[in-house]
């Protein structure tokens, strides 16, 4: 008897939940109906056929689903990308009143500042690899990715290449933001070294910051240029040429910037012999200086020869794209 009343109390449980099932369901459908007659009548949007998200798939079965997880990534982005700023301004907020502690605050808000700016990198890669690549832009007036990335070659090759697209200007965008701020960092720098001219240890302080700062300058300038050496576009080899490119523009740079130095220093020398003569330490100084510039030139001469030479053992000038050699 128990085993026949459990049986009854399961089918009767079953035929219930099935009852209740079918209940939501014309309620579901009378409820719709409801609403686009009521639509009709105030001359309003159709309650079934409201707008998609604009990337949606326009593939049958999946508008619809795909509209929704696309809205949802876009208010999460909105949301996330809203907290990130209120947070960059924060941090910017307790460093400018941080007064006396303002080097302990810099160097405690880096790594927040890192982090966050980090992550709405990750958010926008996520968004442009996940939404149009796997999920599919077919929007008028973009390129098409169906959510069929790897059937075929030439379909990874254009996913490839899109996504490189978009790492490329995400860096650049990176290298934008970093260039200005070495910029502010080499004027700041120059500007502690004027106004504290007195404190050997600001100045110390200032020269690391500038150093450092040219260094960073230096190394964005050659990033790109290096990485095509060793990575150029699929159909290339290594391009030895860039390379040769990269070390005469380099060495013309360096150049200019000892001949301006030089230039400078030779004024200076200049001046001390003019203005302190008699006074034999200033004017051993302004010999050591005319010495220091002779000498410097000297090698500078030198190397470019070295250079020069080299490369047109190797390749015939004209022949390397990109390259003028300046006498």
């Amino acid at each position: 008897m128990k085993i026949i009343s459990k049986i009854c109390a399961s089918i009767f449980i079953i035929i219930f939940f099935i009852l209740i099932n079918f209940t939501v369901i014309f309620a579901q459908s009378s409820a719709t109906k409801s609403l686009q007659n009521l639509g009709k009548g105030t001359e309003q949007s159709n309650f079934a056929k409201s707008e998609s998200h604009p990337e949606s798939s326009r593939r049958t079965g999946v508008q619809s689903i795909s509209s929704v997880f696309l809205n949802i990534g876009d208010y999460f982005i909105y949301v996330t990308s809203s907290i990130a700023v209120l947070y960059l301004i924060i941090a910017g907020v307790k460093i400018l009143s941080s007064g006396d502690q303002i080097e302990d605050e810099i160097t405690k808000q880096k790594k927040n500042v890192f982090g966050v700016i980090m992550g709405l990198i990750v958010i926008v890669l996520a968004d442009e690899i996940v939404f149009d690549i796997f999920f599919g832009k077919e929007n008028a007036g973009g390129p098409s990715y169906p959510g069929e990335a790897y059937n075929d070659t030439g379909s990874v090759e254009l996913v490839a290449k899109a996504f490189g697209e978009e790492v490329a200007g995400i860096y650049n965008a990176v290298e934008m933001f970093v260039v200005y701020g070495a910029i502010l960092a080499i004027i700041i720098s120059g500007f502690r070294m004027v106004a504290e001219s007195s404190s050997d240890e600001a100045q110390t302080n200032a020269k690391k910051h500038l150093f450092a700062a040219a260094a960073g300058l230096i190394l964005i300038g050659l990033a790109e240029g290096l990485v095509y050496i060793f990575y150029p576009s699929p159909d290339e080899d290594i391009r030895i040429d860039r390379a040769f490119e990269i070390i005469i523009n380099i060495t013309q740079f360096i150049t200019g910037i000892i001949a301006l130095v030089s230039v400078s220093a030779l004024i200076y020398a200049g001046y001390l012999y003019i203005f302190f003569y008699g006074q034999d330490d200033m004017i051993d100084k302004s010999k050591k200086i005319i010495k220091t510039v002779i000498y410097g030139l000297i090698l500078v001469t030198f190397a470019y020869a070295i250079v020069y030479t080299f490369i047109t053992l190797q390749h015939n000038p004209q022949e390397i794209e990109g390259i003028e050699f300046k006498y």
